[in-house]
């Protein structure tokens, strides 16, 4: 599991296969949540609650989530829902915040 530290910039990437070829979705969305299941907040206060993911290329979709300087410390869990049709993929990513040592 990867960790980063508060204020720090998580990564993301979700990536939609169907029949073994990356393919583009209709809808990409995200939605995080802290270690005690609460949707977890960015640096500006918004709530990560579905939020829309960038197209990087065909079929990879990111988000960079920027942790609050006083984000919660724990494992955090990030879903993304890819969606195609009627069809919803969701890939999940848990990485873990730690107290910003100074």
């Amino acid at each position: 599991m990867d960790a980063y530290y508060q204020t720090q910039t998580v990564p993301i990437r979700a990536k939609f296969w169907q029949s073994g070829t990356l393919t583009d979705v209709d809808t990409a969305k995200i939605s995080i949540w802290d270690e005690s299941k609460q949707l977890a907040k960015n640096s500006g206060g918004t709530a990560i609650d579905e939020q829309t993911m960038s197209k990087t290329s065909t079929g990879t979709y990111d988000y960079n989530y920027t942790t609050a300087t006083d984000a919660k410390t724990g494992t955090y869990e990030a879903d993304a829902f890819l969606t195609k049709g009627t069809h919803v993929e969701v890939v999940r990513y848990y990485f873990e915040i730690k107290e910003e040592v100074t």
